[in-house]
């Protein structure tokens, strides 16, 4: 295995995850909640979820947001 090869081909193994996943963002922007409360719920959900990454991600997108 090469540095550059995946270890795991998540389009192959995750593929119904993903499209459920994908599915359900579409649903929820297309819902008409204002685009600051989505983001928020996704902070929720990361919250929820115990993923440090996932809110470190949303805190740092929403204050780049909110500078804008």
């Amino acid at each position: 295995m090469s540095i550059h090869e995946p270890r795991i081909d998540y389009r192959r193994v995750g593929s119904a995850a993903f499209k459920a996943y994908y599915e359900f963002h579409g649903a929820t922007e297309a819902g008409g909640l204002e685009h600051s409360l989505l983001e928020l719920v996704k902070l929720r959900a990361s919250q929820l979820n115990g993923c440090a990454y996932c809110v470190d991600m949303q805190v740092v997108f929403q204050a780049a947001v909110a500078r804008d």
